[in-house]
């Protein structure tokens, strides 16, 4: 099997999450610097229209962030509400760089969550079942 870091995985992730309907539309996705990668962010704002809110690495440059945020052409497709789709990614867009502006104040949240699927995984020998979340 191919080796892939979490850098890689993270559409995968996204897409498996969204199979089992376990994300919706607007949601909030935490995730550690492990999955640090502009494209990331691109792909769970605009193919997922989830807030994807990695931690970012310290020279993460906020005007390439910025810019990376645009259109599928297929938006622009006259058979769907393009204005309703518009508005929706650019309350998405606006809140995620609120809370990527301010992302320490979430670094307890995640690391509540690690030690939530810890106790899961070393005290409940539940293991199998939380390879994906963590």
């Amino acid at each position: 099997m191919e080796h892939r870091t979490t850098l890689y995985i993270f559409p995968e992730v996204l897409k498996e999450l969204r199979k089992r309907r376990i994300i919706r539309e607007g949601d909030l996705i935490l995730a550690d610097k492990g999955y640090y990668k502009y494209d990331n962010y691109r792909i769970g704002l605009i193919d997922y229209r989830i807030i994807p809110l990695i931690f970012p690495k310290e020279n993460m440059k906020m005007k390439k962030l910025n810019q990376i945020f645009n259109y599928k052409l297929e938006i622009f497709n006259p058979k769907k509400n393009t204005e309703k789709i518009k508005k929706l990614l650019k309350r998405l867009k606006n809140e995620f760089l609120e809370k990527i502006n301010n992302w320490e104040k979430y670094k307890p949240i995640r690391g509540k969550i690690e030690d939530f699927f810890k106790l899961c995984k070393d005290g409940l020998n539940m293991r199998e079942y939380t390879q994906i979340y963590t």
